[in-house]
């Protein structure tokens, strides 16, 4: 994808933290639906700060413009999905953590 068709590049998210898997099925990308599931399950909301709870913290994500941002537990795809690059996505797969 070209740059220039993410017309929102200070709010569309380039890269972030994802979990662990135990398998190092070398899965480095992030796609809203991929296979049968939603990857978005595997981003990691809730990686640092965590005191109690993982949404007591959050996790780092850069963004297109290049600007980078601690983004409180899963603020990233709720109530707009981030990593969605047209407005019609940010709403269709956007969910609450």
């Amino acid at each position: 994808m070209k740059e220039t068709a993410v017309l929102k590049p200070s709010e569309t998210l380039i890269f972030g933290e994802k979990k662990n898997q135990p398998n190092p099925a070398m899965d480095f990308f992030m796609d809203l639906l991929e296979g049968n599931g939603n990857d978005l399950d595997k981003v990691e909301h809730g990686c640092h700060a965590v005191r109690n709870s993982a949404r007591a913290g959050g996790s780092n994500f850069a963004y297109v413009d290049g600007s980078t941002r601690f983004l409180k537990y899963g603020t990233s795809v709720w109530p707009l999905n981030q990593w969605a690059v047209s407005d019609a996505n940010r709403l269709a797969y956007a969910f609450q953590p």
